[in-house]
């Protein structure tokens, strides 16, 4: 009779079975996992077999039993679960003679197969066992060290709580590895029903060591390799805790360096032969390395008082400070006003050593797309404290000022300095300067004149020369009252023959000699008069504000926007001012009217001579008329106007004339 099932067709009656035993049984098909990494069609077709039997469709499950062993492909693994599966069926079904010839089948691939024996019939248990004692002998397995890893032919097993590996009768190669230790096979002869005894005991090659320290977190190297670092329990606190431990495994036998390091501590090594005892196995235990405190020492000269002191991002005193202690090694130091770093520096100390930092403020410049200055222009990184490094943004065209708009500077930056790689073999990389206070971008190649710090003030002496056309004499042309010159008697029409005592012969070797003076120490001045009469007297200079309107070059302007935002912060109060107006002379020259408007309000010069509130009129009004706000710019322009301040310096010309041209530009009469 045929039976067509899902699986396929098959021969014979339909099977029928029942009883007590039976339940148990689907109990346990019901209750049987799946193959461990499977093929999925393989896990399908099982549990589908499972599910037939539980239903007692003992047919089809037969019949796909059949099916899946049939497949040339199968794994050891999926064939044996088949083989289970049918041998309990047939167990079922009381058809011992199959059941044996099952478990001959099963035994050929897991020799430590057993039945589960509350759920099998005496008579297959006797089966089993008959099959077992013909098939199976045991190799009682004692490793030394006890957790190395056991082979049998090539295949990992797991001794079972005796020490037993069931395997088939006949030789089988028997391995054991261990980390540490060479590893041992042997070959052993297994007879059927008997116990071979086996012991493997690997001989060591390395050893496992424990360093100990009187302080914990000390990162150890061995050979130059790191291994971790030393700690102790959490629970051991208090000045009786033991030492901190780093346990190391299998390192090797022969001659070993042991470097032992912490910040703050002196660095100590360890030398050592390591050997193995074969007669003590423990971890070779080394004596208690004793870490000893090292410190440098730093002395901070100069700097704004009351400024923060700042090593790698924690403060530890204000200005002034006399010397402090810190760990040897390389450290940042750093000095902040407010929130503002204004002087930074990366150092190397040396242990037992003290070093001494000049605290100048500079202006702080981050780095993008790049770690490092290029060589060339390492000249300039010096001049800036670099407070950052920042990622160069994917296809980002730094030469134009889209390509900085989508970085995130730290606070208070007032430079960047960014690298575009060359795309092709043989090109230069290029090389930018970013100023985020005046939002220009210039490309730049090497450290020319001009990039250095700016002053913001010159020494004024009152009075002017220029050399005349008929026969090239040199003449004083200009004397302001109450200046210097003034003071001194010089006047129009005079003839100026000696500065400093040097020959003087035309109008540019007296500012060049002049330039040289310093406002707190007196020049003599020789000069002839208008009748050839000769005069002399000692000249005091007048410290007076500097103006620069205009910047030939974008990279200087970018350069002085970052030292006027700096020193409008933090520079004396007789600098602040003209820090102030250059940085709004420098808003005007770039067109941004807002920011200008907002420095020059800031800017308070008082009542004083030359330079003044009329000079900061004069310039917020150009402001005021650059933001379209005319009615306000011609009000500043009137204050202007009336005022006796001068442009650029106190011996500058009026600035009440520009300004009285202004408000003619605009129609209006002062």
């Amino acid at each position: 009779m045929k039976n067509t099932t899902k699986y396929g067709t098959t021969t014979g009656p339909a099977l029928r079975c029942c009883g007590v035993w039976f339940v148990s049984w689907v109990l346990l098909v019901a209750s049987a996992g799946t193959v461990a990494q499977e093929p999925e069609d393989s896990r399908q077709l099982l549990d589908s077999i499972r599910d037939d039997l539980v239903q007692m469709h003992f047919d089809e499950a037969l019949a796909g039993i059949e099916a899946l062993l049939g497949r040339a492909a199968m794994t050891r693994a999926e064939r044996a679960e088949g083989l289970i599966l049918r041998a309990q069926a047939h167990a079922a079904f009381g058809d011992f003679d199959a059941v044996e010839k099952d478990y001959r089948a099963i035994l050929g691939i897991r020799p430590g197969y057993v039945p589960d024996g509350s759920l099998t019939p005496a008579k297959a248990m006797e089966r089993f066992k008959k099959v077992k004692a013909e098939m199976i002998g045991r190799i009682k397995v004692e490793l030394d060290p006890a957790d190395a890893r056991l082979f049998v032919d090539g295949e990992e097993v797991m001794p079972d709580p005796a020490g037993l590996v069931m395997v088939l009768a006949g030789p089988h190669t028997v391995r054991a590895e261990r980390n540490g230790h060479d590893p041992l096979e042997q070959v052993v002869e297994v007879v059927a029903n008997q116990e071979a005894p086996l012991l493997l005991e690997l001989m060591p090659n390395a050893r496992t060591i424990v360093l100990r320290t009187s302080v914990e977190g000390v990162a150890v190297k061995i050979d130059g390799e790191p291994a971790g670092e030393t700690s102790r329990p959490s629970d051991a606190v208090g000045s009786g805790a033991p030492p901190a431990e780093l346990v190391i495994e299998d390192v090797p036998l022969g001659d070993h360096v042991f470097e032992l390091t912490k910040e703050c501590f002196t660095p100590q090594l360890l030398s050592d032969a390591l050997a193995v005892d074969l007669l003590n196995k423990t971890p070779k235990r080394y004596e208690v390395v004793r870490m000893v405190p090292a410190r440098s020492r730093i002395t901070l000269r100069g700097g704004p008082d009351r400024a923060e002191v700042l090593i790698d991002g924690t403060k530890v005193a204000r200005l002034p400070a006399s010397t402090l202690e810190t760990c040897p090694g390389v450290r940042t130091l750093a000095v902040s006003l407010g929130d503002r770093v204004i002087w930074q520096q990366t150092v190397e100390l040396g242990e037992g050593r003290e070093r001494a930092f000049e605290i100048e403020p500079r202006p702080n410049l981050v780095l993008v797309g790049t770690g490092q200055w290029p060589a060339e222009l390492a000249e300039l990184g010096k001049m800036f404290n670099l407070v950052g490094r920042l990622d160069r943004p994917r296809d980002a065209d730094l030469g134009g000022k889209e390509g900085w708009t989508g970085l995130r500077f730290p606070p208070e930056v007032d430079l960047a300095f960014g690298l575009v790689p060359a795309r092709r073999q043989g090109a230069a990389d290029r090389w930018y300067l970013y100023s985020p206070i005046l939002r220009e971008v210039t490309q730049i190649e090497s450290v020319s004149p001009g990039l250095d710090r700016p002053e913001w003030s010159t020494v004024t002496w009152g009075f002017a020369v220029v050399d005349t056309v008929v026969g090239g004499t040199m003449r004083v042309v200009r004397v302001i009252a109450g200046g210097p010159a003034a003071k001194a008697g010089l006047a129009v029409g005079d003839r100026i023959v000696e500065v400093a005592g040097r020959a003087v012969e035309d109008a540019v070797q007296v500012e060049a000699t002049l330039a040289l003076a310093r406002p707190d120490k007196p020049v003599r001045l020789k000069w002839l008069g208008a009748d050839g009469e000769a005069a002399e007297a000692d000249l005091n200079g007048n410290l007076s504000p500097l103006l620069i309107s205009r910047h030939e070059r974008l990279d200087v302007a970018m350069v002085r926007a970052a030292w006027a935002e700096l020193d409008a912060n933090i520079a004396d109060p007789q600098v602040v001012d003209s820090a102030l107006a250059n940085l709004g002379l420098l808003f005007l020259e770039h067109g941004h009217f807002e920011l200008a408007v907002d420095i020059w309000r800031r800017v308070d010069w008082g009542t004083r001579a030359g330079i003044g509130e009329g000079t900061k009129q004069y310039y917020l009004g150009r402001a005021l008329e650059g933001e379209g706000r005319e009615d306000d710019a011609v009000a500043a322009y009137r204050k202007a106007a009336a005022s006796a301040s001068t442009a650029f310096t106190d011996d500058g010309l009026s600035i009440g004339l520009a300004a009285r041209d202004r408000l003619a530009d605009l129609g209006v009469s002062d």
